[in-house]
């Protein structure tokens, strides 16, 4: 019964678009669960994206040994995409107006150069749990854009973070089976920090899509998927983010 009236107030805010209370577009999570769904699953297809991206850039500079000449012959490229990709992070995600959506080419040049960056410190710095836990963090993220296939449940509920868990968790598993196979290629030590390390991150982005869905309207999923990583580098706001939850939760 609350659900319904749920919907049906959901709906009537959908319809009036020029609602005097969100003079930019309604909140998110004051719309119906299907265009909640649609808000996370085009938000999260595009940081899906972005994490295979850094995933692929790291893999290739990992197992394939001549393509590590190009991080030390072009060292200078790696210094051009640190600072580009953090001027455009904050770039993207200044908004003078809510009207301001980063256009998908910039996005792509940002997610380029930050791949390119952290892919190349994933490599030099041997560190061969984080690339598991990419490998871990990328599976979560098509598991909940699974989960975005459906109206049952909302994005907004302890299901997305149960599934969370067991896909983490059934993930390290594999992992752990091919170190059994092929200890040469994988490390048991590694999998268990990969899957301490892709738990709390899968939960932060959760989280914090959580947040966005409370000032974000339905058209801003391109600024969504940006402000989801700039979030990650900003702990002052990431401590803001989840005691507004906290407080909201336990009101």
């Amino acid at each position: 019964m609350e659900q319904n009236e749920y919907d049906e107030s959901s709906n009537l805010l959908e319809e009036n678009e020029q609602n005097p209370l969100y003079p930019f577009g309604i909140p998110i999570a004051h719309c119906s669960v299907p265009v909640q769904m649609a808000f996370v699953r085009k938000t999260w297809a595009i940081f899906t994206i972005h994490v295979f991206l850094i995933l692929s850039v790291a893999s290739i500079f990992t197992f394939i040994y001549e393509s590590r000449h190009i991080i030390q012959r072009f060292w200078w490229l790696w210094w051009i995409c640190f600072f580009t990709s953090i001027i455009m992070l904050y770039g993207l995600t200044y908004k003078s107006n809510d009207d301001f959506q980063p256009p998908w080419y910039l996005i792509l040049i940002y997610a380029m150069a930050n791949s390119y960056v952290i892919g190349s410190l994933i490599c030099l710095l041997r560190l061969c749990s984080a690339l598991e836990a990419l490998l871990i963090l990328f599976i979560n993220c098509l598991s909940l854009l699974g989960f975005t296939n459906q109206n049952t449940y909302k994005f907004q509920s302890k299901e997305s973070i149960i599934l969370t868990i067991i896909t983490t968790f059934a993930s390290t598993l594999i992992l752990y089976i091919i170190y059994l196979e092929n200890s040469q290629v994988i490390e048991f030590y590694d999998a268990i920090i990969a899957s301490l390390i892709a738990l709390p991150l899968s939960l932060f982005f959760i989280f914090d899509t959580w947040y966005l869905m409370k000032s974000m309207n339905k058209k801003e999923f391109w600024g969504a998927s940006v402000q989801l990583i700039l979030d990650l580098f900003a702990p002052f706001k990431f401590i803001h983010h989840m005691c507004e939850l906290s407080a909201e939760y336990y009101q």
